[in-house]
């Protein structure tokens, strides 16, 4: 395993290994407590709207601490400490286990949100100082592999458990991953910038505050908010499998939806690494076009009534790969076309754009489905997706890739 931090060869540094380890622990609390979203939204007699209005209002809280987070990832001299308080913030979500009304998800979920936000543009602007521009494609798939297979550890602990120890319990035993989160930063992770490089760089912050940031970034980030707000939370599509009602293979619709869970995120961890290598050999703009697409045609399936597993399954796994395509690319090439000085606020104003692009999506989704009907709610994301992929497919940036490391 390299710990070496170097920019020349070695992609796998030390600060790759961290920082994939604690996603790897961050993501199997997280995705285990996602897992158990609709179950303790029914145990608490939530309305449907509910689910819609909890994303949404994090979605919110993770935007404006995006925004936040890039500013600090630019020019603050604690950008460490801020990244472990982000992962300790992320990990209060285990507070949901002694929730008696389920308003008080709003605000748990939302502070956990806020560490999310926060440490989002530090951890990807760590990864871009620490690695050379042609292998950060792999380098951001190495990362989401690693992220997804807590992800795909959580759902299935979720299915395995629920019935041992309960929804409530076992949303507490988060916290234990979590602890390992923190952990992994704290003996993994250092600031690539040497302190003095970083004290200079604080005392200049004001200055770098008023650099605008270019034109083309701008363009892309209309193409990227138009998208999420197509851009669904997972639990949608738990949910849909939830209320079926249907049995599979002699498997209650609750157990089978957090079992194809984990079918998106066995693909997503899969397909990460891969669509990285492809980011740096072919570009960026064809996997993340590609994503796009796949994510729409995912959401135009989920509007239909499925009474196959076979359905089901091939939409989940349809909704992973365009995950895995489209999270790697978006984050590589955003990091590749923004100039040095920069880097962090632009990352981070990509966080608030997908944050408020999600608000709307989960926001709508819950209404519609509330006041209309599950298919409704699928058919206006794929709207939405649609037209942000229209947008992305005419974006083409004027910035050459690498320049002004």
């Amino acid at each position: 395993m390299p710990v070496k931090t170097s920019r020349q060869g070695i992609w796998r540094t030390r600060n790759v290994w961290g920082l994939s380890l604690a996603s790897l622990f961050s993501d199997m609390g997280h995705e285990l407590v996602t897992a158990l979203m609709p179950a303790i939204l029914t145990t608490l007699s939530a309305p449907v709207f509910a689910l819609g209005f909890i994303e949404g209002i994090s979605n919110l809280g993770q935007a404006w601490a995006g925004i936040w987070g890039g500013k600090q990832a630019d020019s603050n001299v604690h950008r460490r400490e801020i990244l472990v308080l982000g992962y300790i913030l992320t990990g209060l979500k285990a507070a949901m286990a002694v929730v008696t009304v389920w308003p008080w998800l709003i605000l748990i979920r939302t502070v956990a949100w806020l560490g999310r936000g926060a440490r989002g543009p530090i951890r990807n602007t760590f990864i871009a100082e620490d690695v050379a521009p042609e292998h950060l494609g792999k380098a951001y798939g190495f990362r989401e592999a690693f992220d997804t297979a807590g992800a795909i550890a959580g759902p299935l602990a979720a299915a395995l458990l629920t019935s041992l120890l309960g929804i409530r319990r076992l949303i507490a035993w988060s916290l234990l991953p979590a602890g390992l989160t923190v952990l992994a930063v704290l003996y993994w992770v250092r600031d690539p910038k040497p302190r003095l490089q970083r004290e200079q760089q604080s005392r200049l912050s004001a200055a770098q505050a008023k650099m605008p940031l270019p034109g083309y970034f701008d363009r892309f980030l209309w193409a990227v908010g138009i998208f999420s707000a197509g851009f669904l939370a997972p639990t949608f599509f738990i949910l849909r499998v939830w209320t079926s009602h249907q049995s599979f293979l002699g498997v209650s619709a609750q157990v089978a939806a957090l079992l194809l869970y984990t079918v998106h995120n066995v693909v997503y961890a899969i397909g990460s690494f891969p669509a990285g290598a492809m980011v740096d050999n072919r570009g960026p703009k064809p996997l993340l076009m590609t994503g796009y697409v796949i994510w729409t045609l995912v959401l135009v399936g989920f509007a239909v009534d499925h009474a196959s597993l076979g359905g089901w399954i091939v939409l989940f796994g349809g909704s992973g790969l365009a995950t895995a395509l489209l999270e790697t690319s978006q984050k590589a090439w955003a990091a590749r076309m923004l100039p040095g000085k920069v880097r962090g606020t632009g990352l981070g104003r990509m966080v608030a754009t997908v944050g408020v692009g999600q608000l709307v999506a989960n926001g709508v989704a819950g209404l519609l489905w509330a006041e209309a009907s599950p298919s409704a709610s699928f058919l206006a994301a794929a709207l939405l997706a649609a037209l942000g992929a229209v947008l992305m497919a005419r974006f083409e940036p004027l910035r050459a890739v690498g320049q002004d490391r």
